[in-house]
């Protein structure tokens, strides 16, 4: 599968009293990352109606060092493993620092395609799966 980078600079909206970034601001971080990957992956043919159909049944978060203010993040989306209607995906947030790269939190996020009524399972759509597998 494929991987794909976007970068965001943490804002002062993204801390807490402690002036560290919220934990729970890192599952904003990686949608940006995961719409940013959707975006380059399907360019003109980029359609928000199917995200509608989209649904993110789990985040698994592993936290490793807190992201400050003005800190630039590397979110990487990993396409790890996608079946017919449901999906895992990869992903590392990272920042660089003086000396190295370093890895502030990673995991997986699972999702689902589910009709837009029933919200039954449903295949992802043709061109999105071509497209993403490359």
């Amino acid at each position: 599968m494929s991987k794909y980078q976007y970068k965001r600079q943490v804002m002062h909206s993204d801390i807490d009293a402690a002036q560290v970034v919220h934990f729970s601001k890192y599952a904003v971080f990686i949608e940006d990352g995961l719409n940013h990957a959707f975006k380059t992956i399907l360019g003109e043919q980029f359609d928000l109606s199917w995200m509608n159909q989209l649904r993110i049944i789990r985040y698994q978060i592993h936290y490793q060092h807190p992201a400050r203010f003005n800190d630039e993040l590397t979110i990487e989306i990993d396409f790890f493993q996608l079946g017919i209607s449901s999906g895992k995906i990869g992903f590392v947030i990272s920042k660089q620092d003086i000396t190295a790269h370093q890895r502030l939190a990673d995991g997986f996020i699972f999702i689902a395609y589910v009709h837009s009524v029933t919200g039954k399972p449903e295949a992802f759509p043709h061109t999105f799966m071509k497209l993403i597998k490359g």
